[in-house]
């Protein structure tokens, strides 16, 4: 789902409407908060955790766009753990 709002974020936005983008921007951050928990278990597969690390990317990329580096960092940081990545 996360991926759709990206998909009508996205193209709203070629269609310059940023109002209704942002709409679906927020969804999309909101629908990948809620996949963080459901993929963060102990006993995840190799794809759950390689979906977990891209819902870690995704939200750190939209903190970014809201200016917000220090959420942004936190989530970073999360996803190049999940990918098995030393964080500095």
């Amino acid at each position: 789902m996360a991926t759709d709002y990206y998909t009508l974020n996205y193209l709203l936005s070629l269609y310059e409407k940023p109002d209704e983008a942002a709409k679906y921007a927020q969804l999309e951050t909101q629908t990948r908060q809620r996949e963080v928990p459901l993929l963060n278990k102990t006993t995840a597969t190799n794809r759950e955790r390689d979906l977990l690390a891209g819902a870690y990317l995704n939200l750190g990329s939209a903190y970014v766009e809201t200016n917000d580096l220090q959420t942004a960092e936190t989530y970073l940081r999360e996803a190049q753990q999940k990918l098995g990545g030393a964080a500095n």
